[in-house]
């Protein structure tokens, strides 16, 4: 187990439901995870990618991937406006979920 922003998470997780054509993802460069430790956000080459994980399971199934973020980018969530940030070298982006009822991030 381990604790992300205050909160118990179980791992490991298993990544499956991998679209065909998803690109590899690579190494990632960074992770960061949604207060409830519902949503996990990868940093990797490419982008951004994230992925939903199912609470009970710690199973994770990919969910969209970012380009328009740099590759490589830092990662780290702030739990006061509910949004991943996003740095790479002197640019910042904020991601954000779509809407209360979707897990989907928009880059803002």
């Amino acid at each position: 187990m381990r604790t992300v922003a205050g909160i118990l998470c179980t791992f490991p997780m298993i990544v499956m439901s991998l679209p065909k054509n998803l690109p590899s993802l690579g190494e990632p460069s960074a992770l960061a995870i949604f207060s409830d430790c519902s949503l996990l956000v990868a940093s990797n080459n490419v982008g951004l990618s994230s992925f939903t994980r199912d609470t009970d399971t710690g199973v994770l199934s990919f969910l969209q991937e970012i380009d328009d973020a740099g590759g490589r980018s830092y990662l780290l969530w702030d739990p006061y406006r509910e949004r991943f940030c996003a740095n790479n070298e002197d640019t910042w982006w904020t991601l954000a979920r779509k809407s209360n009822e979707s897990m989907e991030l928009d880059l803002e």
